[in-house]
């Protein structure tokens, strides 16, 4: 999913994209540098952040689906 995810934000020209192209085209590659490394750290927060709430959700799925299907099977 980070791949993925990492691929599309690469190849769509959002915001994050378009400001880094412009300080590189302004001040060359090395002075963007900080910004670039806050947009990867920024990625990898969002996916730590979805991995822990589909871990959140599967633990309360597997508890709550034997429930649900008893319930439904009525």
């Amino acid at each position: 999913m980070s791949g993925v995810c990492a691929v599309v934000l690469a190849l769509t020209p959002g915001p994050n994209n378009l400001i880094s192209f412009d300080m590189a085209r302004r001040a060359g590659l090395r002075e963007p540098a900080p910004l670039r490394w806050g947009l990867a750290a920024s990625l990898l927060v969002i996916d730590a952040a979805i991995i822990a709430l589909a871990s959140a959700f599967h633990r309360v799925l597997s508890v709550v689906e034997p429930r649900v299907k008893a319930v439904g099977s009525l």
